[in-house]
């Protein structure tokens, strides 16, 4: 997963309702990255090329994505949820701690993982204050990652203001900001993953 401006959408938007289910991560803390990841990353079943030319479909997947596919909810789901896991298992490697941590930092730090990739993760600042304990530190390190292909994306020439607004939900969660983390859930519960999705 790369650090990319989301596509523009022109699709309807539709309401699915789906367990988020993530091996090692509290329920809730899989929950709140499922409501971060999702949104940020959009929905499209059908593959195609993001705006850096890599071949994505669903949830920001690449690993199986080819061109001409076009995938079901259901297969999308599938793939998000072995995309996270795979992401979170990445993030135990380098970072066993955080098994421990509260909810609202784990699931701002596989959202934050599934956007930079695990190498990136376990090399930042953020990774390592959250593994030490020091969990505001850690979030205060999310809005410095906001440059993409060496631009800064809080300058609006830059065209990748999504990035920003991640980083913004990201911190929102990870700090428990209420208010910001009711932004970030919308339609979610703590029962169940909602989000809004969009269908081809």
């Amino acid at each position: 997963h790369r650090q990319r401006p989301r596509a523009n959408r022109t699709r309807p938007w539709a309401v699915t309702k789906q367990y988020i289910v993530i091996s090692g991560m509290t329920a809730a803390g899989a929950m709140l990255a499922g409501a971060l990841i999702m949104p940020s990353e959009g929905l499209r079943l059908a593959a195609y090329r993001d705006p850096i030319g890599i071949v994505t479909d669903c949830w920001g997947h690449t690993k199986t994505a080819r061109l001409g596919q076009t995938n079901t909810e259901a297969e999308c789901i599938r793939k998000l949820q072995s995309d996270m896991q795979e992401h979170w298992d990445g993030v135990m490697k380098c970072a066993p701690g955080l098994a421990k941590a509260p909810p609202r930092v784990q699931g701002a730090t596989l959202s934050f993982a599934y956007n930079v990739g695990v190498a990136k993760a376990c090399q930042s600042t953020f990774v390592h204050k959250a593994q030490s304990g020091d969990y505001p530190g850690a979030c205060a390190e999310l809005p410095r990652w906001v440059f993409m292909g060496g631009k800064d994306c809080r300058k609006p020439e830059s065209r990748c203001d999504g990035l920003v607004t991640r980083r913004s939900r990201e911190r929102s969660v990870c700090d428990g900001n209420s208010t910001g983390m009711m932004a970030v859930a919308g339609a979610y519960s703590l029962a169940n993953v909602t989000q809004k999705v969009m269908t081809r």
